[in-house]
């Protein structure tokens, strides 16, 4: 059975910079790296060793459409394995939904995200 490890939490923010300020001002978040991709940009925290990832609206043709306001707030959470193939089968096999199939990222991690109870998404990874 594969094994799973806490990886992050991903929040988005309609102002992604001042919502790191506060996670830096209230609980001593440390700023780890920012990530740009077409879809949106990414500012990493970690705050005494859990990942925290702030993303801003979505841009481009990736931007959502016919939505009035940006979702805000807890988008999903993650998980880590070292081999996402294996650990997809080993789910499915369990009747779980992939709501994504595994994607392999610009950096070449691959990520696949699944439906949990109450329509919670978990993101599973496997980074390069």
């Amino acid at each position: 059975m594969p094994q799973f490890y806490y990886d992050h939490d991903h929040l988005y923010s309609p102002d992604p910079q001042k919502t790191v300020e506060w996670y830096m001002r209230v609980f001593g978040a440390k700023k780890t790296g920012e990530t740009k991709t077409p879809r949106m940009n990414l500012i990493h925290m970690d705050i005494n060793g859990a990942h925290l990832i702030v993303a801003g609206p979505f841009q481009g043709e990736f931007a959502r459409a016919k939505q009035t306001e940006q979702y805000v707030g807890l988008d999903h959470f993650g998980f880590k394995t070292e081999n996402l193939e294996e650990a997809i089968k080993d789910l499915k096999a369990k009747g779980v939904k992939f709501l994504q199939d595994l994607t392999v990222t610009p950096s070449g991690g691959k990520i696949a995200f699944l439906e949990a109870p109450d329509n919670v998404r978990i993101e599973l990874t496997e980074r390069p």
